[in-house]
């Protein structure tokens, strides 16, 4: 059996090491994880009540916990990383990062607030342009004299039924 070379050994001991620094997670955007998993997890509360575990039966605990996992399996895949990488780099993270992650998590909140109303701006400027403006007409008068010349040379479908007889 021929011994591997020294340049294959380094590769693969490079490819082995680099995922392992990859999946460092950085104070700020952990921060904000921590944030919208705490914000999901609230959702979820809400929904279910904000009822205690002892007042629910077991398969509305089920639920419960499925909920939460789900909630903040989303937030994880969103930002890419497990649960385990995630508390993993909380612990490795020393006090300086768990300052960090503390203070984007404080500003979580506000760049949340700031999203939602761009988003409901954004939202009601959608409906404002595509609501077009409809004139409804009732009789007319001197005031309100019938137009019918806008309308020259728009045709107006008619439903027909299948078995009606074709128009001649």
């Amino acid at each position: 059996m021929r011994p591997l070379p020294l340049a294959a050994l380094l590769a693969a001991a490079l490819g082995l090491a680099v995922p392992a620094t990859a999946r460092a997670v950085d104070p700020t955007e952990a921060g904000e994880m921590s944030a919208e998993i705490e914000d999901k997890e609230k959702e979820v509360k809400e929904k279910f009540g904000n009822r205690g575990w002892r007042e629910m039966n077991q398969e509305e605990r089920k639920d419960y916990e499925k909920a939460m996992n789900h909630a903040r399996d989303e937030v994880l895949e969103k930002h890419g990383t497990s649960l385990r990488d995630f508390e993993k780099g909380k612990l490795k993270m020393g006090k300086d990062g768990l300052a960090k992650s503390e203070e984007s998590k404080k500003g979580w909140g506000d760049k949340k607030k700031k999203a939602d109303e761009d988003a409901k701006k954004a939202a009601e400027d959608a409906k404002k342009s595509k609501e077009p403006e409809v004139e409804v007409q009732r009789g007319f008068d001197e005031k309100n004299p019938k137009s019918a010349e806008k309308f020259e040379g728009v045709e107006i479908p008619v439903p027909q039924d299948e078995n009606a007889p074709p128009a001649q």
